[in-house]
């Protein structure tokens, strides 16, 4: 039997499609999805694993996992 080495959700890297779409929520969020679902249909609000806050000028600022219940 194998041993998780986190309890926290594994959480993509930041790459060039997420700086993307950073870039055209300016002043918003970018969710991480649990890779469960995917990229074209709906998500539940337990599939947001966490989000990045993006600034106005469509940079990510920080990343914030989500805990049961909320974010933290």
């Amino acid at each position: 039997m194998t041993t998780p080495s986190s309890s926290a959700p594994a959480v993509s890297p930041v790459t060039e499609a997420l700086r993307a779409q950073a870039a055209r929520q300016r002043g918003g969020y970018v969710y991480a999805i649990d890779p469960y679902f995917g990229p074209n249909g709906p998500v539940p609000p337990y599939g947001i694993v966490g989000g990045w806050s993006v600034d106005s000028s469509g940079q990510l600022v920080s990343f914030k996992l989500k805990k049961i219940g909320g974010f933290q």
